[in-house]
């Protein structure tokens, strides 16, 4: 995923960002269908995989892209603040949805387990917009962070 990121960013400034959309956009069905085939079928091996690879490809482009925009003295700090923000708001709860969510659906689907994975998994939908309106900002914020990063370092 980094590697493809940097592979996008050398193209265009914001690259990596759409990257990232057509990642998700490209991945998510396969990924989240390995749920629904029998453990048996020849195509289960290869979607499971993708799934696995789902879970991890984003970080690279998306840690690059977030320490391109603010000063250095704070970029450790800002990388803190989005690893903390992705475990508190995204895997901690979402582990507790898809477990509260198999536990409900017991007694009422088939497959109590694949249903609660699927939807809590059909969150990460919700990355698309964001990385998308990011993208179409990224060369205005990587120049205006230039500015105001030159402007500080004057005053100094």
């Amino acid at each position: 995923g980094g590697w493809l990121g940097d592979w996008g960013k050398r193209r265009r400034p914001e690259g990596g960002l759409i990257f990232l959309v057509f990642g998700q956009l490209l991945l998510y069905p396969v990924a989240l269908n390995f749920r629904w085939l029998p453990a048996d079928s020849p195509w289960f091996a290869a979607t499971c995989f993708v799934g696995a690879v789902l879970m991890t490809y984003f970080y690279g482009s998306l840690f690059a892209t977030v320490q391109d925009l603010p000063p250095v003295s704070v970029r450790s700090t800002i990388i803190a603040v989005l690893i903390f923000s992705v475990n508190l708001l995204g895997i901690a709860p979402g582990s507790v949805v898809a477990g509260g969510l198999c536990d409900h659906l017991t007694g009422q689907v088939e497959r109590p387990m694949s249903w609660g994975l699927f939807v809590t998994g059909l969150a990460g939908l919700l990355a698309v917009p964001c990385f998308f309106l990011a993208a179409r900002r990224y060369a205005s914020d990587l120049k205006r962070f230039a500015n105001d990063s030159s402007a500080r370092s004057r005053m100094a």
